[in-house]
């Protein structure tokens, strides 16, 4: 995934500082100018329920590969495509990252991050 389409749905952050976050996490955190994408490739999936899948897999974020688990739910979505929504939760120092610190304004953040993706598979025409 683009590492630009980084987005903050803290909901107990005032707009301003959810605009902060996103500023910070691209420029100092994932350095998105250098590090343009952040990629996952799946090693194991596993089903858990009816359209429920643990999909496990090496993330690289700023060039540093560690392996992840991804919670993922797939459903048809009409007769041609799939959507899969993926959910896995990160420490930002397994990454070598170090979250930004209160004197940034941004009360509250932890090294604990989830990262969330959503993508859509179609039948070739």
């Amino acid at each position: 995934m683009e590492a630009r389409s980084v987005t903050c749905k803290d909901q107990w952050l005032t707009p301003e500082k959810r605009k902060k976050v996103v500023e910070t996490t691209l420029n100092d955190l994932l350095a998105a100018s250098q590090y343009t994408q952040l990629t996952f490739v799946s090693t194991q999936i596993a089903p858990k329920s009816k359209g429920q899948f643990e999909v496990q897999g090496d993330l690289t974020v700023c060039g540093i590969s560690k392996r992840v688990s991804v919670q993922a739910a797939v459903k048809p979505v009409g007769e041609v495509r799939l959507e899969i929504d993926g959910e896995a939760h990160i420490s930002l120092k397994d990454y070598g990252l170090k979250p930004p610190s209160s004197a940034w304004g941004l009360a509250g953040t932890r090294d604990q991050m989830t990262l969330r993706s959503l993508v859509w598979a179609e039948k070739p025409a």
